[in-house]
């Protein structure tokens, strides 16, 4: 949601008028220019005389006695379409005033050799970059959005001016970057009103399944759901990737329409190369992303989004999974479920909680995992490192039950080694944990293990350290 109030303004005023008159409006993904033309849109419909229509790639003009707006979205890779709309051959006679509103990325290359007498175009950009401009912007955002919010009877009150003052200072370094206001701005009201997150998530729903049908999608809402969750979930390095990541909605299979949902995804998720390149980006705040992914994903929807996902991927599904996790039971349960359906995203999933700051989802569904899966990797042990306490009983578990396997095996030699490291091993875990006496029994299985050893210098003297050091554990 950005404050367009200005340019709305103008465009209202382009509008009136007699004939026909295009006008292109450009700027980078995510500076605002398809939500500015849906309210433009909401805006000419409400007054009950005008007609609009966002066509679709391959529509041709539409001819009509009322009034038209017509709303091109990516203008710039449809200049044939754009110039049918423009020829008043193809658009037919009318006294009615017809707009076309033309969204693009650029004017390079193609507006400036098509331009005539009847055509305009604006640059739509980012707050201005001085402190006064930039502080005017955050104040409307926020004011209109509230006002949004509390129009359906959802109060939510004005933000306090020290916590204005805040906003304004944490987005003013980067004013230009795109989206980065509407995080900032559903920032302040998620930290203003408790309680709002469910319906400014309700509202992010309706406006995006409103812009997929602008864009001229016809996807039943639990399909628009399900890609606008995979895109904030998994993310895209590229089109190729955002493809493959779609590949999981059934009701996308036809390659068009898969094609074209994701493009219509990269204006509502779209990428910011500076700070994360991608062919999507998530620009909405944490907290409502969360809001959103709870209500949406399921343990299955999960693991059939994670089938066709890249390395990349499945980390920042995880990354995000177990932040959601920390303070959603359900996305807890269901992120549970998903390591235990799917196990071979359990190093994936050790990595992440060790670099997310979000341990605790992670080390719960390791280890319900574990109890559940006793015959896990040996790999997996080796990726959880020594005296690291945040995974609890998870490294514990897979100790023991690397123990039970070789156990069956000590008959021979190479046996009799995996046992003794195993058992220093779990030694080692107990210790970590505190449970000195426990630790101490495992230590002295492994000197009597590494005593049997033909050539047993080296794990004899692991297995003494751990002796010592549960020792030193024990009252």
């Amino acid at each position: 949601m950005r404050s367009r109030a200005a340019e709305l303004d103008r465009l209202a005023q382009w509008c009136a008028g007699t004939g026909t008159e295009a006008h292109l409006l450009h700027g980078p993904s995510g500076v605002g220019k398809s939500r500015l033309a849906l309210e433009l849109a909401d805006r000419l419909a409400a007054s009950g005389a005008w007609d609009i229509e966002f066509p679709a790639p391959d529509a041709e003009p539409t001819r009509t006695d009322r009034p038209l707006l017509v709303v091109v979205e990516d203008a710039e890779t449809r200049r044939e379409q754009v110039a049918r709309l423009l020829d008043p051959a193809d658009a037919g006679p009318s006294r009615a005033p017809v707009r076309v509103l033309l969204l693009a990325r650029t004017r390079d290359g193609w507006w400036d050799e098509s331009q005539d007498g009847i055509r305009t175009r604006r640059e739509l950009t980012a707050p201005d970059d001085t402190d006064s401009a930039h502080a005017d912007a955050v104040h409307d955002a926020v004011r209109d959005y509230a006002a949004a919010l509390t129009a359906p009877g959802r109060p939510c009150p004005p933000l306090e001016q020290d916590r204005s003052d805040r906003l304004v200072a944490t987005t003013s370094d980067q004013p230009g970057r795109p989206g980065s206001l509407q995080s900032a701005v559903l920032a302040a009201l998620l930290d203003t009103a408790h309680g709002v997150e469910a319906p400014l998530a309700v509202r992010e729903m309706g406006h995006l399944l409103h812009s997929a049908a602008a864009y001229g999608l016809e996807l039943a809402p639990q399909v628009v759901e399900a890609a606008v969750a995979t895109a904030a979930l998994c993310g895209a390095a590229d089109e190729e990737a955002a493809l493959a990541a779609l590949g999981h909605v059934q009701a996308l299979e036809e390659p068009g329409l898969r094609l074209r949902t994701a493009r219509w995804l990269r204006t509502e998720f779209p990428p910011e190369p500076a700070s994360c390149p991608g062919y999507w980006n998530q620009s909405l705040p944490d907290a409502l992303t969360e809001d959103l992914l709870a209500g949406l994903v399921t343990p299955r929807f999960l693991m059939s989004a994670l089938m066709e996902t890249t390395e990349a991927q499945d980390r920042r599904a995880l990354t995000v999974l177990a932040r959601a996790a920390d303070t959603r039971p359900q996305v807890r349960a269901h992120l549970r479920e998903l390591v235990s359906l799917l196990p071979g995203v359990s190093p994936m999933a050790i990595e992440v909680a060790l670099g997310s700051g979000y341990a605790a989802p992670l080390a719960e569904a390791l280890t319900a995992l574990a109890e559940k899966h006793p015959a896990l990797p040996a790999d997996l042990l080796d990726a959880v490192p020594p005296g690291v306490t945040v995974f609890g009983e998870f490294p514990v578990l897979l100790a023991e039950s690397l123990v039970d396997a070789y156990e069956l095996r000590a008959k021979t030699q190479n046996g009799l080694r995996g046992l003794t490291k195993t058992l220093v091993a779990l030694s080692g875990r107990l210790a970590d944990l505190g449970r000195g006496e426990q630790a101490l029994g495992v230590a002295r299985r492994a000197v009597e293990s590494a005593a049997l050893l033909e050539d047993g210098q080296e794990w004899q003297g692991h297995a003494a350290r751990a002796l010592h050091r549960a020792t030193d554990l024990t009252p």
